[in-house]
C-alpha cells in the first residue's frame, strides 16, 4: 500500500513526486512512455547523430520553482544563465544593407527592475513618445489591471498601447509565453507575465537555455529512477473503501491512501469519471511547430547571437545550436533551430513546405545561408503543446483538489495563474504535493 500514486511524468509529477518525497518515501510516479519529462524531453536524431529537444525550450530566472527543481535534482548546472537580461529582435528594413534592423530588449547598467526599464527606454525599434507610452503602460500593470474577460488585444487597445509596441514587443512575448495569438490570449497571463519577467527586480527577467538535450535533467535523478516507473499505462482506477487500486495495462494492480493525477485533461477527465466525479473542462490545444536545419558551413555568421527572436516573418525564434551546445558528432558545421509558436497556419502544410518556407524567409535575410547547403531538416509538429490561453479557460481551470477525497490534480493547465510553462508545470506539482501531505496527516 503505498501512501501516494503520481499517475503522469511529465513536469508537473515530477515536481509532485519530489516534493511528497520529502515527506514520505512510500510514493510511486507511473508514466505510460519510457521516458519522464513529457513534452520536455530529447532523442536522438538517427541521421546526424545529434541530440534534439523534442521542442526547443527557453526559459526565465524567475522561473524559481522550475530551477528549483532542478537544483535538488542536481542538474541546475546543464542550463546557461544570462546575468542580464538580453535579448536581440530582428526585423526586415529593405533599406538597411544587411535587410534586417537588430534590436536588443536588454536590462541596461543595473541587473534590477530600473535596468529593465532604462532596456524598455533603450529600445531601439521605438520612438521617444513610443517608449514613454511603454513604460506608462509597464508602471499601470497594477494600477490599471486588466479585466478577468478581455484578451490581450483588447486590454493594450484600452490601454492606448499603439500598433507598433504590439508588433515589436507584446505580440513576441505573448506568442512565446502564452502560445497563443494577442486576439485570443489572457490579458491577465500575460500582465502576470509581466509583472514576473519584467518588473520583479535583481536579474529574474535573464534568459535561461538548456545547454543539453531536456531529457538530461531528468534521466540521472537518483529520486527519479528510485519512486519512478515507466512504460507502465493506468487504464482503470477504482475507490475501495477508504483507499483507491490502479490497474495498469498487463493487469498488475497498485494500492494507495492517495493519487495524483498529473495526466492531460482528457485522460484526467477519463479517470475522475471512473471515480463518480465529472467535470467539463475541455480540452483546446495550441500547437508548437520546431524545426531542425543542419548545414555544412557555419551559417547565421551575420549575427555573433545564440539566439533571436524575428519579427513580421513566419519564424519567431531562431537557435544557432552549435553556439548552445558543444556539438557531438562531426555530420554538420551548423545546426539551427526555428519555433513558431501557436502554428496553426503551418498545420495543413508537409514537412518539406514547411522546410522550404523556413529556409527561404531566412536566406533571404542571412546570406551565410543562401550560401550553404542544407543536409537534413527535422520537423516536429507538437499540436497538442499547451493549452490555448483565453480569457474563457482561464476562468473555469481546475483546482489542485477534487471532489473525490484522496484525489489531487497536477499539471499547467490546472489553475496556477500562469501560463503553460515548465513553471506552471513545476508550481502545479508543489500545490498537489501540499494537498497530499495535509490529506496524508489528516488520515
Amino acid at each position: 500500500m503505498y501512501d501516494c500514486l503520481v499517475i503522469g511524468g511529465g513536469i508537473s509529477g515530477i515536481s509532485t513526486l519530489y516534493n511528497v518525497s520529502k515527506y514520505s518515501n512510500n510514493i510511486l510516479l507511473l508514466e505510460s512512455r519510457p521516458f519522464l519529462g513529457g513534452r520536455a524531453r530529447s532523442f536522438v536524431d538517427t541521421i546526424s547523430g545529434d541530440e534534439i529537444d523534442n521542442g526547443q525550450h527557453i526559459l526565465m530566472n524567475c522561473y524559481d520553482n522550475f530551477l528549483q527543481l532542478l537544483e535538488n535534482l542536481g542538474t541546475r548546472r546543464l542550463v546557461i544563465t544570462q546575468n542580464r537580461m538580453k535579448v536581440p529582435f530582428l526585423s526586415k528594413n529593405r533599406n538597411s544593407k544587411k535587410g534586417y534592423e537588430v534590436h536588443f530588449l536588454k536590462q541596461q547598467f543595473f541587473s534590477n527592475k530600473l535596468g529593465t526599464l532604462v532596456g524598455l527606454l533603450s529600445y531601439s525599434a521605438f520612438s521617444i513618445l513610443e517608449k514613454y507610452s511603454l513604460i506608462v503602460f509597464m508602471l499601470g500593470l497594477k494600477i490599471f489591471p486588466p479585466k478577468s474577460c478581455e484578451t490581450v488585444l483588447q486590454y493594450l487597445k484600452r490601454r492606448n498601447v499603439v500598433q507598433k509596441l504590439i508588433d515589436f514587443l507584446f505580440e513576441p512575448i505573448t506568442l512565446a509565453t502564452l502560445n497563443t495569438p494577442v486576439e485570443k490570449a489572457s490579458a491577465t497571463l500575460l500582465s502576470t507575465v509581466l509583472q514576473l519577467a519584467l518588473l520583479s527586480g535583481g536579474n529574474r527577467s535573464s534568459f535561461v537555455i538548456p545547454k543539453t538535450g531536456l531529457s538530461h535533467l531528468f534521466s540521472k535523478s537518483s529520486i527519479l529512477q528510485e519512486y519512478s516507473k515507466t512504460s507502465t499505462t493506468i487504464t482503470t482506477i477504482e475507490r475501495i473503501e477508504d483507499y483507491f487500486v490502479a490497474s495498469d495495462s498487463k493487469n498488475n494492480t497498485y494500492y494507495t491512501k492517495s493519487i495524483v493525477l498529473a495526466t492531460t485533461i482528457s485522460a484526467t477527465k477519463r479517470f475522475l469519471s471512473q471515480l463518480g466525479s465529472e467535470h467539463s473542462l475541455n480540452e483546446v490545444d495550441s500547437p508548437i511547430t520546431s524545426v531542425y536545419i543542419w548545414f555544412d558551413s557555419e551559417v547565421l555568421t551575420e549575427i555573433d547571437e545564440p539566439f533571436f527572436g524575428l519579427i513580421g516573418t513566419v519564424s519567431q525564434w531562431i537557435f544557432n545550436k552549435y553556439k548552445i551546445e558543444v556539438p557531438t558528432t562531426s555530420f554538420a558545421k551548423s545546426l539551427v533551430t526555428i519555433v513558431i509558436s501557436a502554428s496553426d497556419n503551418l498545420s495543413d502544410l508537409t514537412k518539406d513546405e514547411i522546410v522550404l518556407l523556413l529556409y527561404s524567409e531566412l536566406s533571404v535575410l542571412f546570406p551565410s545561408i543562401k550560401s550553404s547547403s542544407m543536409l537534413h531538416s527535422v520537423v516536429i509538429k507538437e499540436k497538442k503543446a499547451t493549452f490555448l490561453a483565453t480569457p474563457s479557460f482561464e476562468a473555469v481551470r481546475l483546482d489542485t483538489s477534487t471532489k473525490v477525497k484522496g484525489v489531487f490534480l497536477a499539471g499547467d493547465w490546472t489553475n496556477t495563474s500562469l501560463p503553460a510553462t515548465l513553471e506552471g508545470a513545476t508550481l502545479s506539482g508543489i500545490k498537489a504535493a501540499n494537498n497530499v501531505v495535509s490529506f496524508l496527516k489528516e488520515i
